[in-house]
């Protein structure tokens, strides 16, 4: 009787499995280092850092409990910041960062002065008209309070 040669298949497919995943492997790793996306930072490590230290000075503002108020009064915007006894927060670097569109050549941020205690003012341009996003930022030692906030002003 003849043997027949009995063939393994098995290892010629994981050597095939093995060959696949390695250019695949060599495929990507050359898209990822000559094709980088655009959306890429180069200082993601700086931003992030920056924007940790924000987060903790968020978060000490929110638990000292202070609580803002924006109000636009004709060409005045004016910001009340009190603490969680109700009791004004004084002595604040207050500043808006107004979001407007790219190509501006106008400047984009606002001080805010103090006029009372925990009361902050400026007066906006007169060519911001209609509803905007603005960034509110009051600071005071290493406590920052940020906020989002939308304007809307008319033509007076």
């Amino acid at each position: 009787m003849e043997k027949k040669d009995k063939k393994n298949f098995w290892v010629a497919g994981l050597i095939l499995l093995g060959v696949i995943f390695g250019l695949l492997s060599a495929w990507s790793f050359y898209r990822a280092g000559r094709e980088a996306s655009p959306v890429v930072d180069p200082d993601y490590y700086d931003r992030g850092i920056k924007y940790n230290e924000s987060q903790t000075s968020q978060k000490a503002a929110e638990d000292m409990g202070w609580h803002a108020v924006v109000k636009v009064d004709g060409r005045r915007i004016v910001v009340r910041l009190s603490d969680a006894d109700k009791s004004p927060v004084t002595g604040c670097r207050a500043q808006i960062s107004l979001h407007q569109p790219l190509g501006a050549t106008t400047p984009s941020n606002l001080v805010l002065h103090e006029v009372a205690p925990g009361t902050y003012a400026a007066e906006l341009p007169p060519y911001l008209v209609g509803t905007f996003p603005a960034e509110l930022s009051l600071s005071q030692n290493n406590l920052l309070l940020e906020r989002q906030v939308l304007l809307n002003t008319r033509r007076d």
